[in-house]
């Protein structure tokens, strides 16, 4: 079976953001989070749920940051509010919830580059060979 997008949200200069319908346990939810100058240290939920810090990367010379967080939904519901710990300025999130054959292990491979100043940028090479992934 492959994922299935259920439900998004956008949150802009804020720490939080609330999805529009109740999220399902067994689901997969992934945050986007971009913020200047900072750095989100972790995820929290009003449910108890766990996140995982997938991937962060940093433009050394600018100082935004951009960072993927993870996790499978033990306690599901309405009312489901995500807030970012010790954010930066001008942050927003990005909410996404996935159905679909989850299994135990969300992360399979992540591949990023810091900014380094070239115009042509290379996050070195990622395997897509797996149906019914998402690649972000």
């Amino acid at each position: 079976m492959a994922f299935t997008l259920v439900q998004s949200k956008l949150a802009y200069n804020s720490a939080t953001a609330t999805f529009d319908n109740p999220v399902t346990p067994g689901n997969l939810v992934v945050v986007c989070v971009a913020e200047y100058a900072g750095h989100t240290t972790g995820l929290s939920d009003n449910k108890g749920n766990t996140y995982n810090e997938d991937i962060t990367r940093t433009n050394a010379i600018t100082l935004p940051t951009a960072s993927i967080f993870s996790t499978i939904v033990g306690t599901g519901g309405s009312s489901f509010q995500i807030t970012a710990a010790s954010p930066g300025a001008y942050i927003g999130l990005v909410l996404a919830e996935y159905a679909g054959n989850i299994g135990s292990s969300v992360l399979h491979d992540s591949q990023g580059a810091d900014f380094s100043g070239t115009t042509t940028p290379s996050v070195g090479p990622i395997d897509v060979r797996f149906v019914g992934h998402i690649y972000i």
